[in-house]
């Protein structure tokens, strides 16, 4: 498999296979070199910048993954993946107001990617911020309507807030999308039991 790679070692792609491969065999030293070998020739290739910095997450070193990932999005300003990433990124280093502008800027860029709307929705409400979180969620229903993840979370938000009619009404459009989902028909169950 290495010397398949290094048959095309002028490509990006292949150092991003050897650093993904070396990732997963536990040598964190020959994948950041890899990633950075990827990085190196081409500047603008996104994946290097994502592995790399999720290499350095896996490591405990959120600081790094941040930079690394701010060098991506300096190159690729367009780049939702890399927002999104940072985002996290931001996130787990408590740095909610940052998490929510890359959150945002990630979901702005790609509204097709219906993960990124339900991440940003999902750190609105962690934040207190639940009738924003409400309205991205709801618009990004209005554009991923068979998506269960941002279905579910504005279910638990009206939960929540004490609408137990509105939470009905999103677990049963939860439930329509698959009338066998068991998780879907709990969550009813829950629900009409609350007084």
């Amino acid at each position: 498999y290495i010397d398949a790679q290094n048959e095309n070692a002028e490509r990006p792609e292949s150092h991003l296979n050897l650093g993904n491969m070396y990732s997963q065999s536990g040598d964190q030293v020959k994948a950041e070199a890899a990633y950075r070998q990827a990085i190196k020739l081409n500047p603008k290739f996104d994946p290097a910048y994502a592995n790399l910095a999720d290499l350095y997450r896996s490591q405990g070193m959120d600081q790094f993954a941040g930079k690394i990932l701010q060098e991506g999005i300096n190159k690729l300003p367009e780049d939702a993946t890399l927002y999104h990433a940072l985002g996290l990124t931001q996130a787990r280093a408590q740095q909610m107001d940052k998490a929510l502008a890359s959150l945002r800027k990630a979901a702005e860029l790609q509204p097709e990617a219906a993960r990124y709307t339900y991440v940003y929705g999902v750190a609105l409400n962690s934040v207190g911020d639940t009738a924003q979180a409400l309205r991205v969620l709801e618009q990004g229903f209005a554009r991923h309507p068979g998506d269960k993840d941002i279905i579910v979370m504005i279910a638990s938000i009206k939960r929540d807030q004490g609408h137990k009619d509105e939470a009905l009404e999103w677990a049963q459009k939860l439930l329509a999308l698959n009338p066998a989902d068991q998780n879907a028909l709990k969550f009813i169950e829950v629900l009409n039991a609350v007084k």
